[in-house]
């Protein structure tokens, strides 16, 4: 009955809210081979320094826009 009254917003995922670096990796899965390898750097800069690593919402549009650019860049 409370669910009813108060849907729940956030989809019910258990990972809907990632690290940036992680969504990185899972957008840029498809795409690695032997040959092919992502290395990123999110080490904070000037004002930023302390700062914790991004985190996004998880996001079918986030993945695909990334895994286009690293299909690309390959």
């Amino acid at each position: 009955m409370e669910l009813s009254r108060k849907p729940e917003t956030e989809g019910g995922e258990p990972y809907s809210r990632l690290p940036l670096s992680t969504m990185l990796a899972e957008a840029a899965r498809p795409y690695l081979t032997a040959t092919v390898n992502l290395t990123y750097d999110f080490r904070p800069v000037g004002e930023a320094l302390g700062s914790p690593e991004p985190v996004l919402t998880r996001s079918p549009e986030f993945l695909r826009a990334v895994g286009t650019l690293i299909q690309n860049a390959t």
